[in-house]
C-alpha cells in the first residue's frame, strides 16, 4: 500500500513526462505516456523488485567472503599438517621424539622415534598410561608439570624411564599450539630428547670436579688456580692456612694481586731459584719453608702450587752441623793416622803370624797320622791278641782283664787322633772328597751296626724309619763318618729310651735327622756346638770325655758336600740333629784324593 501511495505520488508529480524517484539510495528515473491502472502496478512491481534486491546482493557478498575464508582456512590447515610432518622427518632424522598432547581428550600422541625412547608399546595413548611409563620418582613432578601446562602454554619435564638396556634420561620440552587471538589452544607440542649421555657426562664432570677438589684438599701444600685474567679460581685450606689468608680475601675472581698483596705479609725471606724463575724457595713468619713453583698453563691461567720443605731445611741445618763436627774429627784423625797405620802393621804382622802358626800346627798334624796311627794300632792289635788269648793263656785273669782295657783305651785313642788329623786337614784343606753314586741305606746300615753294642750295652735301641731311599752322589765314608759321629753322640748322651733314624729322599735330595731321648742341650749353647773343640759343660759332658769334634767334623763334611747341619734341642727332653744332602754332590771333585787318606 505504501508502494501503491508512493507511486500515485510519482504519477502526480510527473504528469505523463520524465519523472524520477528516490528509493534509499536507489534513484529511479522514468518517462513514460500517462499511466493506465496496469502501468501503475507494473511500476510499483519494479519498484518493489528494486528495493529487494539490495539486500540479495549483500549477502551474496557475504557467502563469497566467507568461502573464501574457508578456503584460506583450509589451506592454513594443510599447511600447518605439511609443516607438521615436515618436522617429524627432520625430527626423527635427529633421533628426536615428538610428543603431542590433546588436553581436551587427555591423550597423548607419539612419533615413532618418541615411543622408542621412551619404551612404549604404542604412539598414542591416555595421559595416565603415558605417566605410567617414567619411574615412580619422577611421576608425580611430570603429572604437575602436564597440569601446569594447560594455563601457561609451556612444558619443561625431565624424567626417567625403564628401557631394555637400563635406565634413560628423557627431555621433554614444548608449548601449545596458539589461535589468532593469541589464546592457549588444547594441543601441545614438544621435543623427546635422549639426555642420557648428556646427564652422565655431567655427573662425570660433577665427580671429577669432586674428585679434584677433595684432591686438592687432601695435597699437604698449598695449592691455586687462576684465569687468564689472573682471577682466583680454586684454592684449597693449605693455601689458606699457609699464607694466613681469611674468606673474605679468598673468593671467586679475587685478583692475584690482591691476594699476593696479603700474603707477603706472612712472608719473612724469598729467593729465586737463579735457574728457573719460576721457582721461588720462602720462609714463612712462623718458620716453615715453602718450595713454591708457579707456572703458566695452557689456557693463559696461573697454577701455583708449594710444598712444605721445612723437613728437608732442618736437615741441611743438621747435615751442617754434622760437617762442622766431622771437619772436627777429622782433624782429630789425621792427628792419630800414624798411631792407626801402625796399629794396621802390627794387627797384619800378628795375623801372618798367627796363620802361619795355624798352617804350621795343619799340617804337623796332618803329617803325624801314620806316626800316631802306626804305634797305636801295633798296641791295639797286641792288646786284642791278649785279652782273647788267641796263642794261649796267660794265666793271671788280671792280665787278660788289663789287656781289654789297653784295647777299650786305644780303640777310644784311634778315634780321637782320627778326629783331630780330620778337623786338621779340613782347615789345612787337604781334606778332599771323592763323590760316587751311594745308597743312603748301605751307609744307614753300616753306621748303625758299629754303634749298636755300645747303646745296647746301655741299655737303649737303635730304630731305622727310612723308606725307599733315592741314590745320591756323595762320598762313602764321609756320609757314613756323619752318621757314626751323630749316633756316637747320641748313644753317649742318652741314659734311657731310644735312638731314631728318621731317612727321606725326593727330588733335591736327602734328609737324615737323628733324634734321641737324651739330656738336651740349653738353646744358648746351641750355636757354640758346630765349632772345633767345643763342649757344653754339664753335668753330664764330665762323664763322657771327648775333644768335642763330632758335631765340628760332622757340619763341615755336610758343607763340603753342599749340604747344611741344623740343631734342635730342649733340656730334659732329647736332641734333634739334621743333615741334608743335595742329590747330586754339590762341593768341590778330586777324584785322586778321598777322605779314607
Amino acid at each position: 500500500l505504501a508502494a501503491t501511495r508512493e507511486q500515485r505520488s510519482l504519477i502526480r508529480d510527473g504528469d505523463g513526462g520524465p519523472s524520477a524517484a528516490q528509493i534509499g539510495s536507489l534513484r529511479v528515473l522514468a518517462a513514460s505516456p500517462a499511466p493506465t491502472e496496469i502501468a501503475l502496478w507494473l511500476a510499483a512491481l519494479l519498484r518493489f523488485a528494486l528495493v529487494a534486491a539490495a539486500p540479495m546482493a549483500a549477502m551474496g557478498v557475504l557467502y563469497l567472503l566467507m568461502r573464501q575464508n574457508a578456503q584460506r582456512a583450509r589451506f592454513a590447515e594443510a599447511e600447518v599438517v605439511r609443516a607438521e610432518t615436515h618436522f617429524r622427518i627432520a625430527a626423527d632424522g635427529a633421533k628426536v621424539g615428538v610428543l603431542e598432547w590433546r588436553a581436551s581428550a587427555d591423550e597423548v600422541q607419539l612419533s615413532e622415534q618418541a615411543a622408542r625412547l621412551l619404551g612404549a608399546p604404542r604412539d598414542t595413548m591416555a595421559l595416565r598410561d603415558f605417566l605410567e611409563l617414567i619411574v615412580n620418582e619422577d611421576r608425580f613432578a611430570v603429572d604437575e608439570e602436564f597440569r601446569r601446562a594447560k594455563t601457561s602454554g609451556l612444558l619443561d619435564a625431565r624424567f626417567r624411564v625403564v628401557r631394555g638396556n637400563g635406565m634413560a634420561w628423557i627431555e621433554a620440552r614444548g608449548a601449545a599450539v596458539e589461535d589468532s587471538s593469541g589464546r592457549v589452544q588444547t594441543r601441545l607440542f614438544a621435543t623427546v630428547v635422549d639426555t642420557t649421555q648428556r646427564y652422565e657426562a655431567e655427573a662425570r664432570v660433577s665427580r671429577l670436579e669432586h674428585q679434584l677438589r677433595a684432591a686438592l684438599e687432601n695435597f699437604s701444600g698449598p695449592f691455586a688456580l687462576w684465569d687468564s685474567r689472573r682471577r682466583l679460581l680454586l684454592w684449597n685450606q693449605s693455601f689458606a692456612e699457609a699464607f694466613k689468608l681469611g674468606p673474605e680475601l679468598l673468593r671467586p675472581r679475587a685478583s692475584y694481586e690482591a691476594i699476593a698483596a696479603a700474603a707477603a705479609a706472612n712472608i719473612r725471606r724469598e729467593k729465586h731459584d737463579p735457574t728457573n724463575p719460576d721457582v721461588r724457595i720462602i720462609e714463612l713468619t712462623n718458620g716453615d719453608w715453602l718450595h713454591v713453583v708457579e707456572r703458566r698453563a695452557a689456557d693463559g691461567g696461573i697454577i701455583t702450587v708449594g710444598v712444605d720443605i721445612s723437613p728437608l731445611k732442618k736437615k741441611e741445618e743438621e747435615l751442617a752441623r754434622n760437617e762442622r763436627r766431622l771437619s772436627d774429627a777429622l782433624s782429630r784423625a789425621e792427628s792419630q793416622e800414624y798411631r792407626i797405620k801402625a796399629l794396621a802393621r802390627e794387627a797384619h804382622e800378628e795375623r801372618a803370624k798367627a796363620e802361619e802358626a795355624s798352617r804350621a800346627k795343619s799340617t804337623f798334624l796332618a803329617n803325624m797320622s801314620h806316626e800316631l796311627r802306626t804305634p797305636l794300632n801295633a798296641v791295639i792289635g797286641f792288646s786284642e791278641i791278649m785279652a782273647k788269648e788267641l796263642f794261649g793263656p796267660i794265666g793271671n785273669p788280671q792280665y787278660k782283664q788289663y789287656s781289654t782295657d789297653i784295647f777299650d783305651s786305644g780303640n777310644h785313642l784311634l778315634e780321637l787322633i782320627n778326629d783331630i788329623l780330620d778337623m786338621a786337614k779340613i782347615e789345612a784343606g787337604k781334606l778332599t772328597l771323592s763323590p760316587r753314586p751311594l745308597d743312603p741305606s748301605v751307609a744307614i746300615e753300616q753306621a748303625v751296626r758299629l754303634t749298636k753294642r755300645k747303646a745296647e750295652e746301655k741299655g737303649l735301641s737303635v730304630v731305622v724309619d727310612a723308606e725307599e731311599l733315592p741314590e745320591i752322589e756323595a762320598d762313602h765314608r764321609a756320609v757314613k763318618q756323619i752318621l757314626l759321629n751323630l749316633l756316637s753322640n747320641a748313644v753317649k748322651f742318652t741314659d734311657t729310651g731310644a735312638i731314631m733314624v728318621h731317612a727321606r729322599g725326593n727330588t733335591a735330595g736327602l734328609t737324615l735327622r737323628v733324634v734321641d731321648t737324651g739330656c738336651g742341650i740349653p738353646p744358648e749353647h746351641l750355636p757354640r756346638l758346630a765349632r772345633p773343640f767345643e763342649q757344653v759343660e754339664q753335668e753330664l759332658t764330665r762323664t763322657n770325655a771327648g775333644t768335642g769334634l763330632g758335631l765340628a767334623l760332622t757340619k763341615s763334611l755336610a758343607e763340603m758336600h753342599g749340604g747344611k747341619l741344623a740343631i734342635q734341642s730342649e733340656v730334659g727332653r732329647g736332641t734333634i740333629v739334621t743333615i741334608t744332602l743335595p742329590r747330586t754332590f754339590g762341593g768341590h771333585r778330586e777324584p785322586e784324593a778321598t777322605a779314607a787318606e
